[in-house]
């Protein structure tokens, strides 16, 4: 009879002494394949691409650290859809074909497990994933090419080490609070704005002024910008009853005043306005359970029906820590220490 696709446990069916054809016909007999069961197509293109993937990374550990190091930091002049013909291709000659979901480097970011470095000129960051599975550590531990860093904490939850706190639990009037921010943004090279006492209506004011604060000192002194904003539901809320539109245009036209890099972070992104969301170049996925959270999820990447099949599986069943990142094009998994 054979089991459920979804329940098959493949660490336990692999066998890191056969070839990925007799691991693969062993993954057949374990969902039924082949038996008096009828399988969804779309369930068996599933199973097919996570086990592809979990055999590409086999291979992949198998390397030697040297030579998987020089191979994600140098770009393949061809990319390979991940499949049967073209992982024998690329385990064949894996300096001269990258595929894509395990090796394929992303330009602009270098995605590790528990830290995420900005080395490309600028652009939007959308990272999404419920609470607990490691979106705070990873706001934390980014690193970034520019001037200055500024994390906008709704939550109190921010505090990346030997950076100052300023704590906005009042508010004041428009003029003063933009002082305030603009002596604290240029005097330390990092800092966290921390709303987390202010209502809600305060933090949509808030929001508004730091936003627009950053960018006319930005522009003003010549200096650049990276912005991490977390739960950002709580002012550019979806239903727009909390909005904050300065900090809309900060994530459009940013980059104009030097604000390079954007990070937008949320436990619910079916939440947030989604036209805010589809101004990022790239998006970092921790698990996702909530149906409304993974179809918006789906509506950003706009993948076709089977490659989203898969992806789901892997979003939903991620471990604390791990990640997939998309880029408009490709997408990598960071997975067990490494991408």
């Amino acid at each position: 009879m054979g089991i459920e696709p979804d329940t098959v446990d493949l660490d336990a069916i692999l066998d890191p002494t056969l070839t990925y054809r007799e691991n693969w016909e062993n993954v057949l007999k374990a969902i039924g394949k082949g038996s008096d069961r009828t399988i969804e197509e779309d369930e068996a293109e599933a199973q097919r691409r996570e086990f592809l993937e979990r055999e590409a990374e086999r291979f992949e550990d198998e390397r030697s650290a040297v030579s998987r190091g020089e191979d994600e930091h140098k770009a393949a002049k061809k990319v390979l859809k991940l499949s049967e013909e073209n992982l024998e291709k690329w385990e064949e000659h894996p300096d001269e074909y990258d595929i894509e979901g395990v090796d394929y480097r992303i330009e602009g970011i270098v995605a590790n497990y528990g830290s995420l470095e900005l080395t490309g000129d600028w652009g939007v960051v959308s990272i999404l994933g419920m609470r607990g599975m490691g979106k705070t550590y990873l706001l934390e531990h980014t690193t970034t090419n520019t001037e200055h860093i500024v994390w906008i904490d709704p939550t109190g939850a921010l505090r990346p080490k030997k950076v100052e706190v300023l704590k906005i639990d009042v508010m004041p009037p428009e003029e003063q609070l933009s002082k305030i921010v603009e002596r604290a943004i240029t005097k330390k090279r990092a800092v966290v704005l921390d709303i987390s006492d202010l209502k809600r209506e305060q933090m949509v004011k808030v929001a508004d002024v730091i936003a627009d604060t950053i960018m006319r000192t930005a522009k003003r002194t010549g200096r650049t910008y990276t912005v991490v904003a977390d739960e950002i539901g709580e002012y550019i809320e979806q239903e727009k009853q909390y909005y904050a539109p300065e900090f809309e245009r900060m994530a459009r036209v940013g980059r104009n005043y030097g604000v390079l890099w954007l990070i937008l972070a949320t436990q619910r992104p079916q939440k947030v306005n989604k036209h805010v969301l589809a101004l990022s170049d790239y998006y970092i996925i921790f698990r996702l359970l909530h149906n409304r959270d993974l179809e918006a999820v789906k509506e950003l990447m706009g993948v076709d029906s089977k490659t989203w099949k898969a992806i789901r599986s892997g979003i939903v069943n991620q471990n604390r820590g791990e990640y997939l990142i998309f880029d408009g094009k490709t997408y990598a998994w960071v997975r067990g220490g490494r991408k």
